[in-house]
């Protein structure tokens, strides 16, 4: 570890300090479609009925897209693996009527402006079949499995043996929340030539974002010309919603789109687990 201790400096460190830098949704474009997440209001069910007539008679809608009418996703778990993925499930967001924790995207408005979007995005009525949902870590741990056994370095086992001072204690902590400063967001843009130019906010660039859109059925017949420009930031968001994006650009006519989440999806709309 040569760098401990050692000045180095970023290479987009200038560019972030003064402002010059862009985030994911800061690349703008004309004739540019704008996407807004409607997120689930119960922790635990299925998805009884999604009502978005009201929201598509709104002028400037484009379209709404749900488990119904979404673009062709990838059934298989490990198109949805991350390389640093938890065991378990990945969740696939509008991908059938199931919901497995509060504030899950289960549909997308797409529109002519953002705010049109949001508007919008408040008029899709969805009904719920509820079930049973725990909060409680604490009451459940006697359920608790252990993971796979994960890359272990050392022996933690004899070193612990081996010191001279011991301490075994458990902790509580509060809940904390780790919010980047940027949005969760995607933008494709259209070039001249027919290239998709991809904004992403990720730091699997190879392994989150670009397996996510190799997993769309014409890109992987080489039916489209891609560049990836990822901006480093948080990590492990599910950028699954995202690669619809990328296929109704690369499908559904639009040249430009948009996708970008709202502050308060941060708090339960994605995570690392």
């Amino acid at each position: 570890m040569t760098h401990i201790g050692t000045p180095t400096s970023r290479v987009d460190g200038r560019a972030k300090v003064t402002g010059a830098a862009k985030y994911a949704a800061e690349f703008n474009a004309d004739t540019l479609v704008h996407g807004c997440v409607v997120t689930s209001t119960i922790a635990r069910g299925r998805i009884r009925r999604i009502d978005a007539s009201e929201a598509l008679r709104v002028a400037g809608v484009i379209d709404v897209l749900t488990h119904h009418n979404r673009p062709h996703m990838a059934r298989t778990d490990r198109s949805y693996k991350e390389d640093v993925s938890p065991p378990g499930a990945p969740l696939r967001p509008l991908y059938d009527d199931r919901i497995a924790h509060s504030g899950q995207p289960v549909a997308l408005v797409l529109a002519e402006e953002w705010e049109i979007a949001r508007f919008a995005a408040n008029l899709v009525r969805v009904e719920y079949e509820t079930e049973p949902h725990v909060t409680d870590l604490a009451r459940e741990r006697g359920a608790a499995f252990a993971p796979e056994k994960p890359i272990t370095r050392g022996d933690a086992d004899k070193a612990l043996a081996a010191a001279q001072v011991r301490h075994d204690a458990e902790y509580s902590l509060p809940i904390e929340h780790h919010n980047a400063m940027e949005l969760h967001a995607a933008t494709v843009i259209r070039e001249e030539d027919g290239k998709l130019r991809v904004y992403d906010k990720t730091q699997g660039v190879q392994s989150d974002v670009l397996r996510n859109i190799l997993q769309l059925d014409s890109v992987g017949q080489g039916g489209a010309d891609i560049q990836l420009d990822a901006e480093e930031t948080d990590r492990g968001k599910r950028m699954f919603l995202y690669v619809l994006v990328h296929d109704r650009a690369l499908f559904g006519g639009d040249d430009h789109l948009l996708l970008r989440r709202l502050r308060d999806d941060d708090f339960v709309g994605g995570g690392n687990a």
